[in-house]
């Protein structure tokens, strides 16, 4: 599959269960001499599954059952000629095999558990953030959810305006005021730029009238589909269209000091994420830096702790708040649900597979907190996590 994971996806994932779910990371490349790689290296990945399965108590006879399909992929030069920068797969019990191509190039890892090991996909589902795009021309009006590594269009309430072109009826207005198409008009200025040479005041006036009505009817669209949210809002679109939305717009996390500055009908989906990203990074970077402040100054008081004994029954219970975990860090160990309690393991063997830092993640998030994840030199006093509570 092409399309990038979802919370939906990562929901269904942590909800399989199994004798032996195997999960296995690894980059790849777009294009070139490398790709003919990516299928040795996954071979190489499932002889590491192989001998984890064995270690783990799987019979031998078993194991071509469950890798079989998998195999049969490092054996497919197509399917190494059409990849992003990461493959994740999961291979459920049955031998079944589900695949991402993600634009984030993983470590070499492979799991074996009873369930999948998702952490990887964090960095693709949260941290750097979720944010709207509004991209505003002549020709379209699009909404945009994103996140550092995916974007899709949301679809604005019927009766919202599709298009300024048409209506604000644009081909009359550029023929009575000479407005060129591929002006960018005046920074601040915005309807100064339709006034043209020798409008008189009256029909300027109406203009400015006209482009209001048209800007709230936009806003009112699109409050519809984000006002409970709280995702910072990024205006894309010829400059002079900026101003002018601002001024309809009361979305509190609208970034009002900055914006994607140029044409946006030829670009990609993708190119306009990309351009939007720099915009809001620094908000998440903030946000972060936040979270470790708030972390410092609740340790001691019961809402905020690094130990994972503590940690990993809060993530499960939906009491964490926000989760810093370092990238490509393990924690072994075990979870009993009955009695709560959580015990530390040597290495993966001994903890049959399972990644307290991956389980107290995944249930954090789908349990509507917030993942970042960071180096391990950023995590507090170099623990193997630092978590925020709810209560």
């Amino acid at each position: 599959m092409n399309r990038l994971p979802g919370k939906e996806d990562l929901k269904a994932l942590s909800e399989a269960r199994g004798e032996f779910c195997i999960s296995i990371y690894m980059p790849t490349a777009r294009k070139g001499v490398e790709t003919l790689q990516g299928g040795v290296r996954l071979k190489n990945l499932l002889r590491q599954a192989e001998e984890k399965l064995l270690a783990l108590g799987a019979r031998a006879q078993d194991i071509p059952r469950l890798l079989d399909q998998a195999r049969a992929l490092a054996d497919n030069y197509e399917f190494f000629q059409h990849q992003s920068d990461g493959l994740a797969l999961f291979i459920r019990p049955d031998g079944s095999v589900q695949e991402f191509r993600v634009p984030l190039s993983f470590d070499d890892e492979v799991f074996v558990n009873s369930h999948f090991h998702l952490k990887p996909l964090m960095q693709v589902l949260t941290a750097n953030g979720r944010f709207f795009i509004l991209a505003l021309s002549q020709k379209s009006v699009r909404l945009f959810e994103a996140t550092r590594f995916s974007i899709q269009e949301i679809e604005l309430p019927e009766g919202t305006p599709r298009s300024l072109a048409e209506a604000m009826r644009y081909d009359e207005i550029e023929r009575h005021h000479h407005f060129s198409p591929g002006s960018q008009g005046r920074a601040a200025g915005g309807v100064d730029a339709f006034a043209g040479h020798g409008s008189d005041a009256t029909d300027t006036e109406g203009m400015k009238e006209r482009m209001r009505r048209f800007f709230d009817a936009v806003n009112r669209g699109v409050m519809e589909r984000i006002a409970a949210d709280s995702a910072p809002l990024v205006t894309a679109g010829l400059e002079y269209m900026h101003p002018l939305y601002r001024d309809a717009n009361w979305y509190p996390h609208l970034i009002r000091d900055a914006g994607v500055y140029r044409a946006v009908d030829d670009l990609r989906h993708e190119e306009l994420r990309d351009l939007a990203w720099p915009v809001v990074e620094p908000i998440f970077r903030r946000e972060q830096e936040a979270v470790r402040e708030r972390f410092n100054a609740l340790k001691g008081t019961g809402l905020a702790s690094s130990d994972l004994h503590e940690v990993v029954p809060a993530a499960m219970d939906g009491r964490v708040e926000a989760l810093l975990i370092p990238v490509g860090k393990h924690r072994w160990g075990i979870f009993e649900p009955e009695t709560r309690r959580v015990e530390l393991r040597r290495d993966e063997i001994a903890a049959a597979g399972q990644d307290l830092i991956d389980l107290a993640a995944v249930r954090t998030f789908l349990t509507g907190g917030t993942v970042y994840t960071v180096g391990q030199n950023e995590l507090p006093d170099g623990a193997p996590v630092a978590a925020v509570f709810r209560y």
